[in-house]
């Protein structure tokens, strides 16, 4: 906002009236004052255990569209009151809750009232009106925000079988670190920790478990007490690495917080972890300085908790054909919702001016497809098993032998690359296996595409081909063919944005983890999708039938 723009309370001062007659309906006292960021505050008064208590209305610059932050002077509350911030929780969801025919007043003449009432009975009453989720204490603690340790699910156990230790955290790529020992407790799968290749030197510390709620009062002196605790000794060497370097102002020890707090349900309880860095000062007692870094759980369970309708995936074995502007997205779409063994045939190189359609980078020009586009689901998933296998089908004893390795685990085969001679390869292939194939394919310009499941029992990709022919089911639109476009016998290429390869990569892989039938996911009774990006009937889908005498 620049320094010449009105306040909203300079702007609409019919809305500033009518803010302060409801803080006055709800026989509420005001404060008024400007904050130095701009922002109107309002102090207020309201009682708890029949002793008066302060609170500060702050409004944010954009109001009455977003909500205004309601704190306290002290912490009052075990629940609903953050213990640092001392910001009162006042709406279940503020992004929903809220709009502009609602006011500050109300927030607290009403809300902040009730909770306060509620509080006072005591625990079980105001349980009994919270929202069904969790309020674990590690999210009241202010991290570094590009500081962050991935910690797999060894160390999240709830048992513990020492108080502390030593303590190794890899430092990998870019900002990740991730934990890979924390002795006497646990230490990191190693074909998970080489997902992770070290670039740099370890971080060499220590671990501590602590017992209940860090609060912002006794938090520094808390973790200092039980790191004594654990390692009488540590602060010593600390001692001794000042008094070997006579120049050095300070010595600094990593260290891992441990302890139990509330999840992943208000129910339960689970093991989390904050990183921090104890310094010890020449003449001074030893700090601790907020490094610090959360902990973000590496695990499949955690994983798997945000998307519970694919449960099963993670078992699930499949074959993706070409890794292109449709195959890319669709190998790493089944990556992220969980998907097991992922198998990825590409024999072409990546061209970096394909980054109109391709989910690859610069920095992957002249790769193969194929490997580029595992190693990325890999990424995004470490627990996927992704599998990049340069070759052709058709063109190779090699491919064909491969494929044929493979099928018989196969739960789903997916053909995304938009040419019939592989499609009718695959379909023949796979039918002595009984596993499912899916052909999926963008038209010429990306005007229009179309999806088919092929199933064993249901009828054959001829047959679709038949009934698209004699326009049972509806083409997809195509475009021209333009003359700027760089086609030629052994590498056909075609026009058209990444958006449109983007949307039949989502309905593809919805179908394909469909055809599956491995995951909870509700099942839909249409085996065929027609796309037209360009005319008012946008998609149609519909389920073909298998004929009375064939089903090619």
């Amino acid at each position: 906002m620049s320094a010449t723009a009105e306040r909203w309370f300079e702007r609409d001062q019919e809305r500033l009236v009518w803010e302060l007659e409801e803080f006055e309906r709800h026989s509420l006292p005001v404060d008024l004052s400007v904050n130095d960021k701009g922002r109107l505050v309002i102090r207020t008064e309201v009682r708890f255990r029949d002793q008066p208590a302060e609170v500060v209305v702050t409004y944010p610059h954009s109001y009455p569209f977003f909500p205004p932050e309601v704190t306290g002077a002290a912490l009052l509350l075990d629940r609903h009151q953050h213990p640092v911030s001392l910001n009162y929780c006042l709406l279940e969801d503020p992004d929903r809750d809220w709009d502009d025919g609602r006011s500050a007043g109300a927030l607290v003449g009403k809300n902040l009232r009730n909770l306060l009432k509620d509080s006072a009975k005591g625990q079980e009453r105001i349980r009994a009106g919270e929202a069904r989720m969790a309020e674990p204490e590690s999210a009241y603690f202010a991290t570094t925000p590009d500081k962050v340790v991935l910690v797999a699910e060894p160390f999240l156990t709830s048992e513990l079988y020492a108080a502390g230790g030593a303590m190794t955290i890899r430092r990998s790529a870019g900002a990740i670190r991730v934990l890979v020992e924390a002795a006497g407790h646990a230490e990191i799968d190693r074909e998970l920790l080489a997902r992770y290749p070290k670039v740099e030197g370890d971080l060499n510390g220590r671990w501590v478990s602590i017992w209940g709620r860090p609060t912002a009062e006794d938090y520094p002196t808390r973790v200092l007490d039980a790191l004594r605790e654990a390692e009488p000794t540590i602060f010593d060497k600390l001692d001794r690495q000042l008094r070997r370097a006579k120049g050095l102002p300070e010595a600094g020890l990593v260290v891992g917080l441990t302890f139990m707090e509330q999840g992943p349900t208000r129910s339960e309880q689970r093991r989390n972890w904050l990183f921090l860095e104890v310094v010890q000062k020449r003449g001074y007692e030893p700090t601790l300085r907020r490094w610090p870094a959360e902990a973000q759980a590496l695990s499949r369970e955690e994983r798997a908790r945000r998307v519970p309708e694919m449960t099963g995936l993670e078992a699930a074995r499949i074959i993706v054909v070409g890794a292109g502007s449709v195959g890319a997205p669709v190998a790493l779409e089944l990556a992220k919702a969980g998907g097991g063994r992922i198998d990825i045939f590409d024999c072409d190189r990546y061209d970096v001016n394909n980054a109109v359609r391709h989910v690859l980078g610069d920095e992957h020009a002249g790769e193969k497809k194929a490997e580029a586009v595992a190693d990325y689901c890999r990424r995004l998933n470490p627990f996927s098993d992704a599998h990049g296998h340069v070759v052709c089908l058709g063109d190779s004893d090699e491919a064909e032998n491969l494929l044929d390795d493979l099928l018989p685990d196969a739960n789903v085969v997916v053909d995304t690359t938009g040419a019939l001679t592989v499609s009718r390869y695959l379909a023949a292939r796979v039918k002595a296996h009984g596993v499912p194939l899916l052909v999926a394919g963008l038209t010429a310009g990306s005007h229009g595409a179309d999806l088919f499941v092929v199933q064993s029992e249901g009828p054959g990709l001829e047959q679709f081909l038949r009934a698209q022919a004699d326009s049972r089911i509806p083409p997809p639109a195509a475009g021209e063919i333009s003359e700027e476009t760089p086609i030629g016998c052994r590498h056909p290429a075609f026009t058209g944005p990444g958006f449109e390869a983007t949307e039949l990569a989502a309905i593809t892989t919805r179908l394909a983890i469909l055809a599956s039938g491995v995951t909870k996911y509700p099942a839909n009774a249409s085996n065929w999708v027609v796309l037209n990006f360009r005319e008012p009937e946008h998609y149609q889908e519909g389920r073909l039938e298998p004929e009375a005498d064939s089903t090619a």
